[in-house]
């Protein structure tokens, strides 16, 4: 929708799309890089982050993801 407003020529509105998507996935990857992949290679040393953060956290991410497919999917 926002992409309708921004005056783009009839031709060029997939070409549009596909690059600003290719954008934030871009911005969303040098994030990850550089603030929490050396975070977690850090802390991945300590003894306790497997049982308190790695399998937490994977647990939560895995339900927001089953949530989402279900609501997607019309189950809720």
């Amino acid at each position: 929708g926002a992409l309708n407003g921004a005056g783009i020529p009839e031709g060029h509105f997939l070409k549009a799309l596909l690059g600003f998507n290719a954008g934030v996935e871009f911005g969303q990857i040098l994030v990850i890089l550089t603030v929490w992949l050396p975070v977690i290679k850090w802390m991945s040393k300590k003894e306790w982050y497997a049982s308190r953060v790695l399998y937490p956290a994977s647990s939560i991410i895995a339900c927001v993801a089953f949530y989402w497919t279900c609501k997607r999917l019309g189950y809720a």
